[in-house]
């Protein structure tokens, strides 16, 4: 087999938690029917990984870690990652001809992909003060505020809920709202 004959792998990469993903993978094309596939390597590279992080395979090198897991199929679920890092992921498919006393493999590799920082606390942010600031006949406008200790740069965007039918996104720098043509009755509000 030859080095521009091998498929690639394509990656996927899914956000299951925080603190874990799922890898899934396949091949952009056949295999020719005496090749077949020795291993997959699944990488992840980044700078900080926590003590309890387990792989087949820990490499430190140029101010980077690297784990790496030997599978033999997709997909694959990596738990303990930190939530407050980015990652470097690719997958690595190692092929080997049948009948071949050659020990050498051919490998393809994936691209690259990064993982987004994600903001593990946001789930956990206060939601908005909303008060009525004042009502009419037939409409009332709202107002709100965050806490104080939220980081306002976090927040993308706010919608109001009018018994449990959402409004339009309104934008983050956005802090009142009006609504219009209420009838008379009770109505159920949250921001």
């Amino acid at each position: 087999l030859k080095q521009t004959d091998a498929p690639i792998p394509k990656l996927n990469v899914q956000t299951i938690s925080p603190s874990s993903i799922r890898a899934q993978w396949y091949l952009d094309r056949a295999l020719p029917t005496n090749v077949f596939v020795a291993l997959f390597e699944l990488h992840i590279r980044g700078q900080n990984f926590p003590d309890h992080m387990r792989s087949d395979e820990k490499i430190e090198k140029d101010g980077y870690i690297e784990h790496a897991w030997y599978v033999v199929s997709a997909p694959l679920e990596i738990q303990g990652i930190s939530e407050e890092q980015d990652y470097i992921i690719f997958v690595r498919a190692l092929f080997h001809a049948y009948e071949s006393n050659d020990l050498n493999y051919v490998s393809t590799t994936s691209t690259e992909v990064i993982t987004q920082n994600y903001h593990g606390f946001i789930e956990l942010l206060t939601r908005p003060l909303l008060k009525v600031a004042s009502i009419g006949l037939q409409l009332a406008t709202l107002s709100w505020v965050l806490d104080s200790s939220v980081d306002q740069t976090l927040v993308k965007g706010y919608r109001i809920f009018l018994n449990s039918k959402p409004t339009e996104i309104l934008l983050p720098n956005q802090h009142e709202y009006e609504l219009r043509n209420l009838k008379p009755g009770i109505y159920f509000i949250k921001c």
